[in-house]
């Protein structure tokens, strides 16, 4: 009898043991992903900061340089929180990628292509936290979809939609679409057709882009005009993506 009754309490002991181990294992993952969709969140904002920034600094004489040093202190401020103690991402990747930002940052009209680079690196980041919180792991299908979708697409789709805004913008300030910048446009343009996105506006970019800027022999359009309508396109796919995040959060 008192074997038994040892016996008992050995496999409650197991069986509360087991139990007190899935729920710290399940703590933890939820600790994980909390701290992974607030870092997925800066991330995303930093994005949006850098590709501000890239277009006033292509069109810098039509915009002037104040509300570049404001993006610029926004941005200063995101690495700093992005570079604390939770980065779930790879630390020194973030701090070279910083590095490179300073590099960016005075706002020369020439940084087109080394903003575009950056931004591309951060993007990157968003898998690599992802993967990191264990946002990645979800078996369900029609979540793992809604998540890449979300997630790892539409920021790219954002992306495309920034360089337009800085190339299109760019030649609506010179009055003509030259042959390098048409070439560049049409590419993007092509591009954008590759997301099959809900909620994307794409027929209305191409629409914008092609009676505006690419079939008029001389643009009449201002420069900051077709920005600030590329700029809502951009922040509405933007939105999309916290919006998400925020579902996320809460479930």
């Amino acid at each position: 009898m008192s074997e038994l009754y040892v016996l008992t309490w050995v496999i409650v002991g197991w069986l509360l043991a087991a139990r007190w181990h899935a729920l710290n294992i399940a703590r933890r993952r939820r600790q994980q992903v909390k701290q992974g969709i607030e870092q997925l969140a800066l991330l995303l904002e930093l994005v949006q900061l850098l590709q501000r920034h890239r277009g006033l600094c292509l069109n810098e004489a039509a915009v002037g340089g104040a509300e570049q040093r404001s993006l610029a202190t926004q941005i200063d401020q995101h690495w700093r929180e992005l570079s604390g103690n939770g980065y779930p991402g790879d630390r020194q990747r973030l701090a070279q990628q910083a590095h490179h930002w300073q590099q960016l940052r005075p706002g020369h009209a020439d940084s087109f292509q080394q903003h575009c680079r950056l931004i591309d690196q951060l993007l990157h980041e968003l898998t690599v936290v992802a993967d990191n919180s264990t946002l990645t792991a979800m078996t369900d299908q029609a979540a793992s979809r809604q998540l890449w979708d979300n997630l790892l697409y539409r920021p790219y789709y954002a992306e495309a939609l920034g360089r337009i805004r800085g190339l299109g913008s760019l030649a609506a300030r010179t009055g003509h679409c030259s042959a390098r910048l048409r070439v560049q446009l049409q590419y993007l343009g092509r591009e954008l057709a590759c997301y099959q996105l809900a909620d994307s506006r794409s027929q209305q970019v191409l629409a914008l882009l092609n009676e505006q800027i690419l079939r008029p022999t001389t643009i009449d359009m201002e420069a900051q005009r077709f920005f600030a309508q590329m700029s809502a396109f951009i922040d509405e796919q933007i939105q999309l993506t916290q919006g998400y995040l925020v579902r996320l959060k809460v479930g």
